[in-house]
């Protein structure tokens, strides 16, 4: 499916424009109205930063996907959800600097035109797109056997995929409620699937898409399929979300040695499609959408945590972060220092490694059980024993080193234990 190929000849990154371009005059006079439109119309793209001269914006610290991301030639990047909002925009620039990006979506001519609009911008853009409902586990196993059939190698893999306020409470063929299936345990069981080739071309990430909206999320351990809940609305979205922020913290524990990071991050308030599709018949949905078009910052820096976690090579080794902006989402100049910074998690127990390891254990244990019910078989265990007690004896080895002894303590004296590990 991805083969290397030449990088074009002309690929360039944007450069942003010279302020000698513009008289002085002409700027001062347009510059109320400019910044009534980017408060105004944040999908409009920059927000505030769009006004500042591009040799200022060169100047501010943090990360700019314009200057910082790398390129990303020979990298294989699957990205859910990709035909629109944050999706889109975070395959567009992995597209633009050289990626080869596997668009997921779920309806395929929408996907088709997502294709077209790359194609148009970068014409060197090297695309594939795939179909999957990521509500449905037995189509996410279709495309996971689809992706592996074909040998391609996969370095980053971004569960963008999710929903807001789908509508009126339903449950999925598999058992589950709306929200959570499509926001966690599909993309759950699509990294399980693709953990393999994920180690195989490590070192490699995995990106899961979460959200603020974790603040309002309860872990409901007599009901984590979200059945019993009798609402599609924030209960059902909070829940998912910190699920996917303790489940990720947990799984890179599990993945340590591998060479696999895994990372949480939220795009903030961010003005995206979601927000319109979203069933305003939840009071949440509405104060949603408005909070979006009031202040809330583009869909591409919506997606700059994304992109920062899915190709930043300091971030190489450093899985478990959560990154995102600032926790009350107060993003109006769009500046991506404040958006690619690792952020704690606002509930407690996504910050409590013991709560994490507990709440995976239990959602694994039900997404098994949801597989073998819908005859697609266990769900593999893909966390590579052996990879960490070699990280572990290492550990034990350096730590022997720094105390002065001259070998590690045996590796049953502080390997974790199976059940801690692989199961």
């Amino acid at each position: 499916m991805a083969t290397a190929a030449v990088p074009p000849g002309s690929f360039h990154l944007p450069r942003s424009g010279d302020p000698r371009s513009q008289g002085l005059l002409s700027s001062a006079l347009h510059l109320p109205l400019r910044a009534a439109t980017a408060l105004l119309a944040p999908g409009s793209g920059e927000g505030l930063l769009g006004l500042l001269p591009g040799w200022l914006r060169n100047l501010l610290p943090g990360w700019d996907c314009d200057r910082d991301m790398p390129d990303m030639f020979g990298k294989v990047v699957m990205v859910t959800g990709a035909n629109s909002g944050l999706g889109f925009q975070t395959a567009r620039l992995l597209a633009r600097n050289n990626a080869h990006v596997v668009m997921v979506v779920r309806d395929v001519d929408k996907g088709k035109k997502a294709v077209s609009d790359i194609l148009s911008e970068f014409s060197h853009a090297k695309l594939s797109l795939m179909q999957a409902d990521m509500g449905s586990l037995r189509s996410v196993k279709r495309l996971a056997d689809d992706f592996l059939a074909s040998s391609s190698p996969l370095h980053v893999l971004i569960n963008n995929a999710g929903m807001l306020a789908p509508g009126p409470f339903e449950t999925t063929e598999d058992g589950f409620e709306t929200t959570h299936a499509i926001n966690y345990y599909g993309p759950l069981y699509l990294t399980l699937l693709l953990l393999p080739r994920l180690r195989a071309c490590a070192p490699s990430r995995v990106v899961n898409m979460a959200s603020m909206g974790e603040v309002f999320g309860t872990i409901h351990w007599n009901d984590l399929r979200g059945v019993d809940m009798g609402s599609s609305g924030m209960k059902a979205y909070g829940a998912s979300k910190l699920y996917t922020i303790m489940a990720s913290r947990d799984l890179n524990r599990r993945l340590r040695g591998t060479g696999v990071d895994v990372f949480a991050v939220h795009p903030g308030i961010a003005s995206t499609p979601g927000e319109v599709k979203s069933d305003k018949s939840y009071a949440m949905a509405v104060m949603a959408f408005v909070a979006s078009r009031l202040h809330g910052q583009s869909e591409l820096r919506g997606a700059l945590p994304s992109l920062f976690a899915a190709t930043d090579t300091s971030l190489q080794g450093r899985g478990g972060l959560y990154i995102g902006p600032n926790p009350l989402g107060l993003q109006l100049f769009g500046w991506g220092g404040w958006n690619t910074v690792a952020r704690s998690p606002m509930s407690w127990e996504a910050r409590d490694a013991v709560e994490c390891k507990k709440l995976y254990d239990a959602t694994r244990g039900v997404l098994d059980g949801a597989a073998v019910a819908a005859g697609l078989g266990s769900v593999p265990v893909t966390h590579f024993r052996d990879a960490q007690e070699e990280a572990a004896a290492r550990e034990q080895g350096a730590e022997a080193l720094r105390k002065g002894g001259k070998g590690g303590l045996p590796l049953e004296a502080a390997s974790p234990t199976p059940t801690a590990m692989a199961q």
